[in-house]
């Protein structure tokens, strides 16, 4: 117990004995001050950035809290590393891992952080946004080309570092749930159990940069835990996602690890619907890496390590006929690797 909880305690105490609190009244606040606390862990690229984050944090948690900033303007460490690092130093029971480039807007939002946990024991991780479908074709946590408002769930104000857009709020809960669960979580802000984390430690290996991360660790608290998006706390994101070539071979490499676990279909859809998304998903997944220079034969790939076969011989072969007349030699590379 910290020596703040310790005075805590002798305050609530004195009180007990001069008969001016209850012993239920008592247990219910040394319950609510030892537990109620969270470790929130960000990696720094920029000291202005963490500045201001961490006066909004103050200004707005509500509960009390550390902050674990490690200094990474040098990029000397993936994220997976840093996060992994944050949790080993971190001191209590939940932790919160955020980008430094948020501005929450919710009040209070730990307590609401903390009463999610404590109203489910199974709740291994939340977010603010995220997708009930998460295909076995290449993809980001969000596939284009499926109506947003039929997988995807979330509250997130977006505004923009790279393109030129006003800020928006998306949201998206269409069964209107308060708390929903989800195959995969953006990253862009994470609450888990420390105790979580521990048995499911961020894969610094498989991705050391900076992507994927979030839909790794989603997939490997899946296995045990539920995953889930909250609607109660709502943040700003001043940056977008940035697709280009380090972003598409640390997805490779998270379809490479998870290839036998997916498609994961947390929205309940039946074969025909997965079979949509999945071909969707390869339409929008090789015009993405054809932008990237990406080669035929990288292209072919996504969609034999796909589970589209299986699920539907025609629309593979459809597909990959498709494929051969869209992204033929004559447009792009046989090879790019």
């Amino acid at each position: 117990m910290s020596f703040v909880a310790f005075l805590h305690c002798r305050t609530y105490n004195l009180l007990l004995n001069a008969k001016l609190i209850t012993i239920g009244r008592f247990l219910h606040l040394a319950h609510k001050f030892v537990i109620r606390m969270l470790s929130i862990i960000i990696s720094s690229v920029s000291s202005n950035h963490l500045d201001q984050i961490k006066k909004n944090i103050q200004a707005t948690i509500g509960i009390p809290h550390e902050v674990i900033a490690i200094d990474n303007r040098n990029a000397e460490k993936g994220i997976c590393q840093v996060y992994n690092i944050g949790a080993k130093k971190s001191k209590f029971d939940l932790l919160c891992f955020m980008h430094e480039d948020i501005h929450i807007k919710t009040l209070n939002w730990g307590e609401k952080v903390i009463d999610h946990f404590d109203k489910d024991e199974s709740l291994g991780l939340i977010g603010v946004i995220g997708s009930s479908y998460k295909s076995s074709v290449f993809s980001g946590w969000a596939p284009y080309g499926v109506t947003p408002d039929t997988i995807d769930y979330g509250s997130l104000v977006q505004s923009f570092k790279y393109e030129r857009k006003t800020s928006a709020h998306f949201y998206s809960n269409p069964d209107a749930s308060t708390v929903q669960e989800v195959a995969v979580l953006d990253g862009v802000w994470l609450c888990s159990r420390k105790k979580v984390i521990e048995k499911y430690p961020f894969d610094e290996y498989t991705f050391p940069g900076f992507h994927c991360y979030d839909l790794d660790i989603s997939l490997s608290i899946n296995k045990e835990y539920k995953v889930a998006v909250i609607f109660d706390v709502l943040i700003e994101h001043f940056s977008e996602g940035k697709f280009d070539r380090s972003w598409a071979e640390a997805t490779f490499a998270l379809h490479k690890k998870w290839k036998e676990s997916l498609p994961l279909n947390r929205k309940g859809f039946n074969k025909k619907e997965m079979i949509y998304c999945e071909k969707t998903f390869f339409r929008n997944a090789a015009a993405e890496l054809a932008k990237l220079n990406y080669s035929l034969k990288d292209i072919k790939a996504v969609l034999k390590n796909s589970k589209l076969l299986k699920m539907s011989p025609f629309v593979y072969i459809k597909l990959y006929i498709e494929a051969l007349r869209k992204y033929g030699l004559r447009h792009l590379p046989e090879t790019s690797k």
